[in-house]
């Protein structure tokens, strides 16, 4: 897994060494104006690696891979990028190391690919800042057009908006909600795994996973990851379960 640089000194040394400039890529000009633009693939999930590459560049932009996060990071041209995509894969994952390292120095968008069920891992990676998660098995178009969607600034990303967000979205949502739903549901957007959840509340990881189901019909969102999304934008549920049925 690759390793933080030192925060005292060594990370402005890694930085120096992968842009000497110190200018983010995606903020320089290009003497060419015609210049392909470009998508950095890290460490992608290998069932879609192949189409993903082949998506970026049947859609114009160049695209390069990197199998390993370590020679990613150990690469001279590691910030000469227009997007960063990054693979979330089952803990240990070095997603999040990733994202910490490249995002203060890098201002071009980096969304998340994963086939990862635990919804840890990528929210580590999202809280780092990361603005798009892209879940597994991917569609082409839609790829495209979130890539599309962040290079043009038209994704404000996951902002964790204070510690408080967790509450936040209980206090929106949650007359809609039953109690031990709320308790499910504020683990979940904190990133704990339904066995931990399970353990916390002395119910088992199947329960856990039937209150998950009632959160997700009555919020109308697919995905945890949803909830994470409305947690950090305080963002409304797309069209309420119970809006549906009047």
């Amino acid at each position: 897994m690759p390793q933080i640089p030192d925060r005292n000194g060594d990370l402005r040394k890694w930085l120096g060494s992968v842009n000497p400039t110190g200018t983010p890529p995606a903020s320089r000009a290009s003497s060419n104006s015609t210049r392909l633009l470009k998508i950095t693939v890290v460490e992608a999930p290998t069932n879609d690696r192949s189409a993903l590459l082949t998506a970026i560049t049947g859609a114009g932009y160049e695209a390069s891979a990197f199998d390993d996060g370590d020679r990613y990071l150990g690469a001279s041209a590691a910030l000469d990028t227009d997007c960063l995509i990054v693979g979330v894969h089952a803990p240990p994952s070095s997603a999040r190391v990733i994202v910490e390292c490249v995002k203060p120095h890098f201002r071009g968008p980096i969304l998340l690919i994963s086939a990862c069920r635990q919804v840890g891992p990528v929210l580590a990676a999202l809280r780092a800042g990361a603005c798009e998660y892209l879940e597994e098995p991917l569609n082409s178009a839609k790829t495209v057009t979130a890539i599309q969607n962040a290079i043009e600034g038209r994704l404000d990303g996951f902002r964790y908006r204070s510690p408080a967000a967790e509450a936040d979205l209980i206090n929106r949502f949650g007359h809609l909600l039953t109690g031990r739903e709320k308790d499910v549901v504020l683990r979940l957007v904190a990133g704990l795994s339904s066995r931990q959840i399970g353990q916390q509340l002395g119910i088992s990881p199947r329960t856990v996973d039937i209150y998950r189901t009632n959160v997700m019909v009555k919020l109308n969102v697919r995905r945890t990851v949803d909830l994470v999304r409305m947690a950090f934008h305080g963002a409304e549920a797309p069209r309420l379960a119970a809006d549906r049925l009047r």
